[in-house]
């Protein structure tokens, strides 16, 4: 029996389009290029690599690349973004005892890696997923002749999570939300440089910040009322309450999907001459995507009328609404672990809650686009790389019976599939109305 070894990956390309999607793993730096921006004791060169590492693209043996970041749902924290790799390993490259590879600094768990797309040559660069190689695990078939490599890597959230250290000798005193934020990361010397932290609106009580950095960080978000996490180039994002109605990519629609024509705004015709011009028609072309799957739902276990929020060593603050009730029953809500220093600030959270859930209806939870079954218009298709947390889309739903509904809503959670052949990306959404309800 002849055993056949697996050709190498190729770029991962998506059938029919010029998007290239590399793997790149930080191996170090050349000693006359050193670099200072991480060069911070736990940070530094020689355990990290420098701020422009020499990136290495193993892309040419890859085989598939999952991605799953974000959430389900307005609301809920924030958690570690995950990458799932699948390597050929035939030559030992990717197993660290092979003796293989020209490694400056070793393979291992905790090395640095990115997924990145390049829509075209000015573009250059984007990232789809930063963070660090959490495991990997060799497979091997046919005695030992086909061999690949798992690779399982998360975001730079799950080094704030593995911290705790000693708690502060001095407490912190009351601080803004993003003060608290930032008092906590540096704790671990994160880079200011990677740091996006919004200016809070709300306030804490005082600190000897004694849980893991993360949990402080998450502490935080939940008192402001905003969002915690990394972002796909691995900085440190704060978000302050009121993101989604303040950001212009959760103001202003940043694609259609399922939409086979422009759709008309209120007031206009059809044939209104300024929604037909170049601009407006490539502008559509270029984030527009077919749908290929998609999952909706209309659940009472989303109704809550009766909310009780608290801050820690006080008084409930509660909200209530009694037509709800009267259609669904009294279904609560509450929490008592809230660290704002103001009651106040914890009524504003309260009463904002109650009008984000009061109200039944449906709701799109997750679609489905495929670059392989995109519009064809624009070939780079911002919608596959460029889209993120909190940004607002706009869907049509047009079963071929007669009937169709119209959304719009918020990017909660992304998740990408990409293979030599084809490019799904999945998006967690909740209706823009929900955080919209609540301000």
């Amino acid at each position: 029996m002849t055993l056949t070894v697996p050709p190498p990956g190729q770029i991962l390309r998506w059938l029919g389009g010029p998007i290239d999607v590399r793997v790149e793993i930080d191996t170090g730096l050349a000693a006359d290029n050193p670099q200072a921006r991480w060069d911070v004791d736990r940070w530094d060169v020689d355990r990290w690599g420098a701020d422009d590492p020499a990136w290495t693209d193993v892309s040419p043996y890859v085989f598939e690349v999952g991605i799953r970041a974000g959430i389900e749902r307005w609301g809920e924290r924030f958690v570690s973004s995950s990458a799932a790799i699948t390597l050929d390993d035939t030559t030992g490259l990717f197993t660290p005892d092979s003796g293989q590879g020209d490694w400056l600094l070793p393979f291992r768990p905790g090395r640095r890696i990115r997924v990145v797309a390049i829509p075209d040559e000015e573009t250059g660069k984007v990232p789809l997923f930063t963070g660090q190689i959490d495991s990997t695990e060799d497979l091997y078939d046919d005695a030992g002749h086909a061999i690949t490599t798992q690779v399982v890597c998360t975001d730079f959230m799950a080094v704030l999570a593995a911290y705790n250290p000693a708690m502060l000798e001095t407490p912190t005193g009351t601080q803004s939300t993003d003060a608290r934020v930032n008092a906590a990361l540096d704790r671990i010397d994160y880079p200011p440089a990677s740091r996006i932290v919004q200016p809070g609106q709300h306030s804490m009580q005082s600190s000897y910040l004694a849980q893991t950095v993360l949990e402080e960080c998450q502490r935080a978000a939940d008192a402001e009322g905003g969002s915690f996490y990394a972002d796909r180039q691995g900085f440190a994002v704060l978000k302050a309450r009121d993101w989604l109605v303040t950001d212009p990519r959760s103001v202003n629609v940043q694609g259609y999907l399922g939409y086979d024509t422009l759709p008309v705004p209120p007031g206009s015709t059809l044939w209104d001459v300024g929604r037909w011009d170049v601009d407006v028609w490539e502008g559509f072309e270029l984030n527009t995507a077919h749908i290929v799957g998609l999952e909706t739902s209309w659940e009472a276990a989303r109704v809550v009328n009766d909310v009780a929020f608290a801050r820690v060593g006080s008084t409930l603050q509660r909200a209530e609404d009694l037509d709800s009730q009267a259609l669904h029953g009294i279904r609560s809500h509450h929490r008592t672990d809230l660290e704002n220093s103001l009651n106040s600030e914890v009524a504003i959270l309260a009463t904002r809650y109650l009008a984000a859930f009061k109200d039944s209806r449906m709701r799109v939870d997750a679609v489905t686009i495929s670059a392989v079954e995109s519009y064809p218009g624009d070939d780079r298709q911002h919608l596959f790389w460029d889209t993120r947390f909190g940004d607002r889309l706009a869907i049509r739903v047009q079963p071929p019976w007669g009937w169709s509904f119209d959304k719009e809503v918020h990017v909660m959670g992304l998740a990408h599939q990409i293979t030599g052949s084809d490019w799904l990306l999945t998006l967690q959404l909740d209706d823009a109305q929900t955080y919209e309800g609540g301000i």
